[in-house]
């Protein structure tokens, strides 16, 4: 039976985070979940350094894995779980949400459901990452079949040069899996300056999405209600510049 590791960043009890769990549910599977306990979104990979990380464990039918939450981030937690939790039972995959919101572009950089999953990467364990492009989309049994699919052959595969970033278009009809590279979608953002009734300034970060249109990347296949795989690695190394910059200091 194989053990996968659950968490996110919405929280032990966000609706994504069930439906991940529901997904794996009398299948041939182990459950664990070590999952924050408090929403931690775009948290990027942020981890504790500067308090105690503190745990508390949860009660439900789990498919005889851990059921933890951890006052820390989702890198944290997937810290927790392999080197305290879980050590003597590895997880053979990591995946992480299922998030609201899609991670697409530059969202990737902020993101503590990927943040997770590289995690997982980094300790040399096969990982994933899945989202749903909507805020407001809650039915996501249409999902299962692609996650249960990527699952099963991500874990035969044991590929721990990158993970998997899966996204999901708000819709029960999936039209199939787009192999995507990133886009460059981002927000153009805005500070929305304002004050109280004290009279103290304020500050909501707002802004417009500028999507990128290449239709090599996530967006434009999301809207077209295709899931999006793309392939995530930690070397942020721009190599077409490093004979340049040797030419010039070296």
């Amino acid at each position: 039976m194989k053990h996968l590791l659950l968490t996110n960043d919405d929280g032990i009890t966000a609706r994504g985070l069930k439906s991940l769990q529901r997904c794996f549910k009398n299948h041939d599977y182990k459950i664990s979940i070590v999952a924050p306990l408090l929403e931690m979104s775009a948290v990027s990979h942020g981890i504790t350094t500067n308090r105690p990380i503190r745990m508390q464990q949860m009660h439900t039918d789990n498919q005889n894995g851990v059921f933890v939450g951890i006052e820390g981030t989702p890198a944290d937690c997937v810290k927790m779980a392999l080197q305290y939790l879980l050590k003597k039972d590895l997880p053979d995959m990591v995946i992480s949400g299922i998030n609201q919101g899609a991670n697409t572009g530059f969202n990737i950089l902020y993101s503590g459901t990927v943040a997770a999953a590289y995690e997982g990467l980094f300790e040399g364990i096969p990982s994933l990452a899945v989202s749903c492009s909507s805020f407001y989309w809650k039915d996501y049994d249409p999902f299962y079949p692609v996650i249960r699919k990527v699952t099963e052959w991500w874990v035969k595969e044991k590929n721990v040069d990158y993970l998997l970033n899966l996204n999901f278009p708000p819709t029960d009809k999936i039209e199939g899996i787009k192999i995507v590279k990133q886009g460059l979608t981002r927000f153009k953002e805005k500070l929305k300056e304002q004050e109280d009734p004290r009279g103290r300034t304020f500050f909501w970060l707002d802004g417009e999405l500028i999507v990128d249109n290449d239709e090599n990347t996530e967006d434009v296949n999301l809207c077209r209600n295709y899931a999006t795989l793309c392939p995530l690695t930690y070397d942020l190394t721009y190599h077409k510049a490093i004979d340049d910059l040797k030419r010039i200091w070296e």
